[in-house]
């Protein structure tokens, strides 16, 4: 698929800071949305992923990948920066917490995928990210959010059909599932 034509509306600067709403459960307030990774960056991505247990990074990537092997790592992790941006929810340690990854697939609509980090889990951070993402794409007027679950993935499966996502299908072991957003991104 070729990239998206840049639209001010749709690509951001390279590294944004977008303040939380008050009254959310978890500690942190900031998430952290960029189009290009630094080594920095990456250097927090390795320790998520050594504080994520290896059958969470499964169930959000489909299969058992060695992420220690660089080239995986950058694969799974990275984004194009013409049609996508990663997101993340850092602890109070200033440790990435949660990560979420938003591809363009038309101009009106995006695909999505969120990881909570394994000990973080169940506190709220998922739903949180997964409401973020979604007032975010609403709010640039894109119309459809998309994301492929593993079929065995409960917990996503459970977070999506709360925020609103229905199941579209099913594409081999994933379930196909989608939110419209609105005119007016109301969330």
């Amino acid at each position: 698929m070729s990239p998206l034509p840049p639209s001010p509306v749709l690509i951001a600067p390279p590294s944004v800071f977008v303040r939380g709403h008050d009254g959310e459960d978890f500690e942190s307030r900031d998430v952290v949305v960029t189009r290009s990774l630094g080594d920095s960056d990456w250097d927090m991505i390795r320790g998520f992923v050594r504080n994520t247990e290896r059958n969470d990074l499964r169930l959000r990537f489909g299969g058992a990948i060695d992420f220690r092997d660089e080239a995986s790592l950058r694969r799974h992790f990275g984004v194009d920066p013409t049609s996508g941006e990663i997101g993340w929810i850092l602890d109070e340690r200033s440790s990435i917490a949660a990560i979420s990854h938003r591809v363009l697939t038309s101009p009106f609509e995006a695909e999505i995928g969120v990881i909570v980090r394994s000990d973080l889990k169940r506190k709220g951070i998922g739903s949180r990210m997964l409401d973020w993402l979604i007032r975010r794409s609403g709010e640039e007027r894109l119309r459809t959010l998309t994301a492929f679950v593993l079929y065995e993935n409960r917990a996503m499966l459970d977070l999506a059909r709360r925020a609103g996502f229905v199941a579209r299908g099913r594409l081999g072991l994933n379930v196909e599932l989608a939110i419209a957003l609105g005119r007016h991104g109301a969330h």
